[in-house]
């Protein structure tokens, strides 16, 4: 259902939602009512989030690097046109899916990211702006699950998806 609104916004907005409250510090800008809760407070079901961004070729390369990912697929575009047939190095999965943790991290400090189920759909080429999103699905005691989807802005092509499970720290109070 996220997926489905988000896509159909998106087509609307080049956006998830017209989300009016952000947080960031220019480079990553994560808009919604997450962002509007008070720190320590446990989100209700509905809250949303999002982030737009786009990776540079510095970006994957500095990737490579940290992770030990030198797959020439993502760092170089002449490889990248030879045996994928894309204009442009593919942006590396789990780099495309830390867009969650930006997301959680700038919005719920002191959260613990205890699991994540992830589903590659499409490549996201370097350059290209892509939407991540979150909407907590079910709150358990200090535990809030949330639905998670990142898409190209320019059509709405869903690149990764899954759901993401937060411990929140003991000091947060319930929001209602």
């Amino acid at each position: 259902m996220l997926m489905r609104r988000c896509m159909l916004s998106a087509r609307r907005a080049a956006g998830c939602r017209a989300l009016s409250s952000s947080v960031g510090d220019g480079l990553f800008v994560v808009e919604g009512d997450l962002t509007q809760l008070p720190v320590g407070t446990i989100p209700a079901v509905g809250v949303e989030a999002q982030v737009t961004h786009a990776f540079s070729i510095e970006d994957t390369r500095a990737f490579a690097r940290l992770s030990g990912d030198n797959n020439p697929l993502h760092v170089d575009a002449d490889f990248a046109l030879k045996h994928a047939a894309e204009s442009k190095p593919v942006v590396q999965g789990l780099l495309s899916a830390s867009l969650f943790a930006t997301i959680f991290g700038r919005t719920v400090p002191g959260a613990v990211y205890v699991k994540q189920n992830l589903r590659w759909r499409a490549p996201l080429l370097v350059d290209e702006k892509v939407i991540a999103h979150i909407r907590v699905v079910k709150v358990r005691k200090r535990f809030v699950e949330c639905e998670t989807v990142c898409m190209k802005a320019s059509n709405s092509v869903v690149v990764v998806d899954g759901q993401a499970t937060l411990l929140i720290p003991s000091n947060q109070t319930t929001c209602t």
